[in-house]
């Protein structure tokens, strides 16, 4: 199979010449067109190879150059003859999207951290011309459910630029733990950490905990680390701080923020729509506006995600104190204390130079007319239209089928996950710019998002399986703008032989390893509602501005 023709994603035009360029320790990384601090920072970006390219010279040479007037921000142009490889681009970024398509041209021994034989590092000679089509081509990664320490969130960096993903969605906080050092408030990490036990038990039966404590959190140093080495890496780091609801680990370090105070003093170690909330109070709001400048300090993100997701409002609704609140903001119920807490939310985030992202929730309970926020759009394609006909820009993250937390197969060897089946090929099918929206629709999409919640993915072993290769299949949508091209399959079997020298542990695609299988303990294979049921119930509930599943809570405080 020609090497040029086993890229994924699929770039968009490859054309291959006579010859081949050997890189060696005597070849030359000629970056002066780039500027002194973008010559680091593309040079860091070679260090798969086992020797360090030579500063200067006249022969050997990769070079690379800018040209933002004739390409986009991320597209790029890569020459390779046998004398030379130019490389030019839009960006910086379209740079570092350039060598993630040249390691991909050499020898699989650059996905290894050590060779251990001797090779020689060729690129064929061609032309490759390629750009994304869609700005937003992102992976959410749940740290908050299930703790993963800074050395695994590099690793899923580095498997993000190699599949030219290019925005990280860190899920950093929720009931279940609190992942950000904070100087103001320290009992956020010292308290909301960590949670006594985990629910190990399906939704479908009685509730089972390992009984064994669980948590982690990032310094501020480790933040700053992770968003400069995936900065170098064309990748954006967005981070999540959910609220009002799912703030079960915030309010137990702070219980007077919870509502009713005092309610909550232990972190949650349960899964589903818990009935914890953060007060809409001022003194609330100002903590908020504390922390934030924090988040702002640490993240040079252009956005902020505050979630705004499957809050039950009938806490509020239910509490004299807030409710005295809501007559204070001029409302006369739960729903449009919400309005007005998102609102705020949103002014405080604008003035710190940020836009606001929230779930389809917030939208769709209430879509106020002058607000600016991203609409990140899970429950169904609909609700995301109207987002994008209300005049939001939309990042498309629908269940089916861009949550890979779901079992991939209706097979009782896969093991234990929320529900499902989202197949590979569902994933392959996926169509970030549906067809049949207007043209002003589609010009509202930023892209489209994948999404690992870590409910039953306890373990980095589990993160790899779930994660790949659907993730593959993600990536090429994404970047072609249309479900995967007719050779991927051919490409995707080239491409695991990547993932093998790297050391990752996908499910192959027959079906799971029998070291993957869910066996017949507590990650026994669970079947679950019907996914057409599932998304039915999504999208009517979007229809309707419902923002949670307001039935009676059974969680930790109960």
């Amino acid at each position: 199979m020609e090497l040029f023709a086993t890229c994924v994603p699929a770039v968009r035009h490859a054309e291959a010449t006579a010859g081949e360029f050997v890189i060696t320790p005597d070849t030359v990384l000629d970056t002066t067109a780039l500027g002194p601090q973008n010559q680091v920072r593309i040079a860091r970006l070679f260090r798969f190879l086992p020797f360090n390219l030579r500063p200067s010279g006249n022969a050997n040479i990769i070079r690379f150059s800018m040209d933002a007037e004739s390409l986009g921000p991320e597209a790029h142009r890569v020459v390779v003859t046998p004398e030379r490889i130019d490389i030019t681009a839009g960006s910086i970024d379209g740079c570092s999207l350039a060598v993630a398509v040249l390691r991909q041209l050499l020898p699989m021994d650059g996905y290894r951290r050590q060779p251990f034989s001797e090779v020689t590092w060729t690129v064929p000679a061609g032309v490759i011309c390629d750009a994304p089509a869609v700005q937003w081509r992102g992976f959410l990664l749940d740290v908050a459910r299930h703790f993963l320490p800074k050395r695994g969130v590099l690793r899923i960096i580095d498997l993000m630029a190699d599949l030219r993903l290019n925005r990280l969605q860190l899920h950093l906080t929720d009931d279940q733990g609190w992942r950000i050092e904070s100087d103001a408030f320290p009992e956020l990490h010292r308290r909301g950490s960590h949670r006594r036990r985990t629910q190990i038990s399906h939704f479908s039966g009685e509730r089972v905990y390992d009984e064994t404590p669980h948590g982690g959190y990032y310094t501020r140093a480790d933040l700053r680390e992770i968003v400069s080495y995936a900065k170098d890496r064309a990748i954006v780091v967005v981070p999540e701080i959910d609220l009002p609801g799912h703030t079960g680990a915030l309010t137990a370090a702070y219980p007077e923020l919870g509502v009713p105070a005092g309610a909550l003093t232990e972190v949650i170690g349960d899964w589903g729509v818990n009935s914890a909330l953060i007060s809409p109070s001022p003194a609330a709001m100002e903590f908020l506006r504390v922390l934030f400048d924090e988040i702002v300090d640490v993240f040079d993100s252009p956005w902020i995600h505050v979630g705004g997701d499957e809050s039950r409002l009938s806490v509020w609704e239910r509490d004299a104190d807030t409710m005295v609140l809501a007559k204070a903001a001029g409302v006369t119920d739960a729903q449009g204390l919400f309005a007005t807490f998102m609102s705020d939310l949103d002014a405080l985030l604008r003035a710190q130079g940020r836009t606001m992202i929230t779930w389809d929730d917030a939208f769709a309970s209430a879509p106020q007319a002058d607000s600016k926020a991203v609409v990140m759009a899970w429950r169904g394609l609909d609700v995301a239209r109207r987002a994008a006909q209300a005049g939001r820009h939309v990042v498309l993250s629908p269940v089916m089928p861009t949550y890979l937390d779901y079992y991939q197969a209706e097979d009782v060897r896969e093991p234990m996950a929320i529900g499902g089946p989202v197949t590979l090929a569902d994933v392959a099918a996926f169509d970030p710019l549906p067809a049949d929206w207007s043209s002003e629709e589609r010009e509202r999409i930023l892209g489209a998002q994948a999404q690992l919640w870590t409910e039953w993915i306890p373990t980095e072993r589990n993160v790899d399986y779930a994660l790949f290769p659907r993730l593959c299949a993600f990536a090429e949508t994404v970047w072609t703008g249309a479900p995967v091209a007719a050779d991927f399959s051919a490409r995707l079997t080239h491409h695991l032989k990547r993932m093998d020298a790297y050391g990752v542990e996908y499910r192959p695609v027959d079906g799971p390893h029998p070291w993957q299988e869910g066996g017949t303990g507590t990650r026994a294979h669970r079947s679950s509602e019907p996914m057409a049921e599932n998304l039915k119930r999504y999208e009517q509930a979007a229809a309707q501005g419902w923002i949670a599943f307001d039935e009676p809570a059974s969680d930790a405080r109960d």
